[in-house]
């Protein structure tokens, strides 16, 4: 099993916290209590949570290409343009 690393103890209750990406006002963190003291029902609830929670970044914040996927539309080889 893989590890849960959103989650951290506060006390004896598991918690969930993620970071925002970084904005023009600075860093931001999201954190929720998980609400158990159970480590086994805990990691499903915070892999439910990691799951909701890249949705919503994903429809909050559209992806910007790779350089790697602009290359060809490019005029000199190695020259990376944002269009």
């Amino acid at each position: 099993m893989t590890i849960q690393t959103h989650m951290f103890r506060r006390g004896a209750v598991w918690t969930w916290r993620r970071r925002l990406p970084p904005q023009s006002t600075g860093s931001c963190s999201v954190q929720v209590s998980l609400r158990t003291t159970y480590l086994r029902l805990a990691r499903k609830m915070a892999r439910t949570r990691s799951m909701e929670f890249d949705r919503t970044l994903d429809t909050a914040y559209p992806s910007v290409p790779s350089p790697d996927a602009l290359r060809p539309s490019c005029g000199r080889s190695g020259t990376i343009c944002w269009r």
